[in-house]
């Protein structure tokens, strides 16, 4: 198989994407472990080869000597046809093995827009799509990441969803597998696992009943966070993340004002100053990135940041390495911080997700939310790059958001100056489950689209370097983040119709979705209108930990705010 993979990547563009060989990347003897994991991420190399939950995976589960774990990412349209031209698999990175050959297919899905990449994979892979058509020959195929919030619409494909940290429920899933997996048929399999902790199988669901799965499967979070990947494969080429990346904290709690903006479920997990000191060290010595990324869902929660923040710093300063801080909301933002963030050569910061209102730029402006002379301080000591991500049709703002982000980002300018190089990313607002929003409507992409324009002119007025995220697209993502199985079949069409790779703009196919929900008597504003509170909710059975009731109180103190 090798010689005929040469000649068909010998034609193709960049065939560095999928030679693997990079520098940190494990390559295990195949015979000399129990069991074979694929780690599949479903978006292009250049996008997943420096995730950070993919990073920490592989380097967990390569550490335990029962296992191995490879890797493999979304083709590009030309490899995917070349494949199949020359009948060949899809294939693993590390030993370039058949994916049909390894034991478990661990598919990285936080996004609805990744979902018709896996069925392209599975495809490719010569595995059933179909979860009901997989016979034991097959690998098992699990599910991990924000997108298992809600696993239903990826029911009709999915062996197995993990509810909770892969690190600790994937280790717990092999033992098991490779115990009942010799002389049981794969239904029984499928029983025996769905007996684990955060395993769910959607196969066993209907069947609860009669005693197949569960009545609500109950997440599992490692006590403290997993440890820093500081071993990833450095990739060979340029990739959209091209640093390392020290995630310091992770979670939110419901009573966080940055809760509703994301998806981010509690608890709040955090790392210990000399943790972060020693993964950052580390990191940047094993890999020779020359910009390491700081970040957490909402790093409010860390205690002492500016401390550690500024260890962090002094070591990048030394070491002549850029720093970059994510994960503050514009709230967060200190003079001691910045003081401490100073000490590297090189930062940026990047601020957000706000839903700017006139609320919040007028906090900003009278210094209730001291933002604009904090900034004044940066640029001052070397802040060379300040990137602001904005959520757009949030529940909590109104029409007047339109106007108050190009004041915000007027203040942000004429505070800091014309040097600074201001990037804003505007992000259509899509409400998650499992969270206080999961009840909220998302704003129609018709007046998204009327509004857009003149947003980005103000901005770009501003000096900004706008870039932006489709309205249409995010309309998918908001009806596949919220959907039940019905939208299987949506998947399945859409993908069927040519639809894959639908995270980049140049492959997104909106009509291509649309025809998918109408052949099948829906559409996607059946699944991102507002929800109704006494309808049970299609992730009921996925408990991760905050009860419907506390999340609806939680959502109606944020309507009240509004009002």
């Amino acid at each position: 198989m090798n010689a005929s993979l040469d000649r068909v990547l010998r034609s193709v563009i960049r065939p560095g994407r999928y030679a693997g060989g990079e520098w940190n990347g494990l390559s295990k003897p195949w015979d000399s472990v129990r069991l074979r994991v694929c780690l599949a991420y479903p978006d292009v190399y250049e996008t997943g080869a420096c995730h950070p939950g993919m990073a920490s995976l592989y380097q967990s589960l390569n550490q335990q000597p029962d296992y191995l774990a490879e890797r493999v990412y979304a083709p590009w349209p030309d490899v995917a046809a070349a494949l199949r031209s020359s009948r060949l698999p899809l294939f693993s990175l590390e030993s370039r093995r058949p994916l049909a050959e390894f034991e478990v297919l661990a598919f990285f899905l936080a996004r609805g827009l990744t979902y018709t990449s896996f069925l392209t994979m599975l495809d490719l892979a010569g595995v059933p799509v179909h979860a009901a058509e997989r016979s034991g020959r097959f690998p098992l195929v699990v599910g991990w990441g924000e997108g298992m919030l809600n696993p239903e619409p990826l029911a009709d494909f999915l062996d197995i969803a993990l509810a909770g940290d892969p690190e600790v429920l994937l280790p717990h899933l092999l033992a098991v597998y490779g115990e009942s997996r010799t002389g049981q048929d794969r239904k029984e399999v499928l029983r025996a696992l769905a007996r684990l902790p955060g395993v769910y199988v959607p196969s066993l669901f209907v069947a609860e009943e009669a005693g197949g799965a569960p009545e609500r499967t109950q997440r599992v979070l490692a006590a403290s966070l997993p440890p820093v990947p500081t071993r990833p494969p450095v990739p060979y080429l340029s990739v959209a993340q091209d640093r390392g990346t020290l995630e310091l904290q992770q979670g939110c709690d419901l009573s966080c004002p940055a809760f509703p903006y994301g998806f981010h479920v509690p608890p709040s997990r955090e790392r210990t100053p000399e943790e972060a000191l020693h993964g950052a060290m580390e990191l940047l010595q094993s890999t020779g990135f020359e910009e390491l990324v700081v970040t957490g869902d909402c790093l409010r929660h860390v205690r002492g940041l500016a401390e550690t923040v500024g260890t962090i710093a002094r070591h990048c300063r030394w070491t002549n390495t850029g720093l970059g801080i994510s994960g503050l909301r514009l709230e967060d933002l200190s003079l001691s911080l910045v003081e401490e963030l100073a000490q590297a050569e090189r930062w940026t910061l990047s601020l957000g997700p706000v839903a700017a209102d006139v609320g919040m730029a007028k906090k900003v402006e009278t210094e209730a939310i001291p933002l604009l002379p904090v900034l004044a301080v940066a640029v001052e000591r070397g802040l060379k790059t300040l990137r602001l991500t904005a959520l757009l049709g949030h529940p909590a703002t109104d029409s007047e958001e339109w106007e108050a982000l190009p004041a915000l980002v007027g203040g942000i300018r004429k505070a800091a100056g014309r040097n600074l190089h201001l990037r804003v990313r505007l992000v259509p607002f899509v409400p998650r489950p499992q969270t206080p929003l999961q009840w909220a409507p998302q704003v129609e992409p018709g007046l998204m689209n009327e509004r857009l324009p003149g947003l980005k002119k103000a901005l770009a007025r501003l000096g900004a370097a706008v870039s932006w995220v489709d309205a249409q697209a995010a309309v998918i993502e908001g009806a596949l983040a919220r959907g039940d199985r019905r939208l299987g079949k949506v998947i399945y069409a859409a993908w069927a119709s040519g639809c894959t790779l639908d995270t980049l703009s140049e492959s997104f196919q909106a009509e291509g979705w649309h025809r998918a929900f109408a052949s099948l008597g829906h559409s996607a504003a059946d699944y991102t209108r507002a929800r109704d509170p006494s309808q049970p909710l299609p992730w009921r059975h996925i408990d991760m930990g905050l009860s419907p009731e506390r999340l609806w109180e939680a959502y109606q103190s944020l309507h009240d705010r509004k009002n």
